[in-house]
């Protein structure tokens, strides 16, 4: 009996951890988020015609759907803590919550492998 309920306990407490780290990998996937529309935004205002119209509009799509499935998925987690009363972040919708953000971040990444740069290509190529 004893060793029923260890192994019950060792079981949730490694739910609890896998949790842990489940939610803290999403705030951090937020903050890359929130930062990537204030650092486009705060661009395009200091210095106008800095960031295309479509690269701006790309970041702010991209990283405001990102913010938006991260906040879903501690929406999510938190419900199923307080409804069902487990630390399961392996449900179905939580890992399809979790990898589509993760593809819009790679997603923009990819589509934007300049983003930071100049618009003239020259000056980003020699480190100006």
């Amino acid at each position: 009996m004893d060793e029923d309920k260890d192994a019950a306990t060792k079981n949730n407490d490694c739910q609890k951890k896998a949790a842990e780290l489940g939610f803290d990998l999403t705030k951090q996937f937020l903050t890359l988020a929130f930062a990537g529309i204030a650092f486009v935004v705060g661009l395009s205002f200091n210095t106008p015609g800095s960031v295309s119209s479509l690269l701006f509009w790309a970041v702010i799509t991209t990283f405001g759907l990102s913010a938006v499935l991260g906040l879903f998925f501690l929406m999510h987690g938190v419900s199923l803590l307080s409804v069902e009363k487990t630390y399961n972040i392996y449900a179905s919708s939580l890992r399809f919550l979790a990898t589509f953000q993760i593809v819009l971040i790679i997603r923009h990444r990819l589509a934007c492998p300049n983003f930071g740069c100049a618009p003239n290509q020259a000056e980003c190529s020699n480190g100006k």
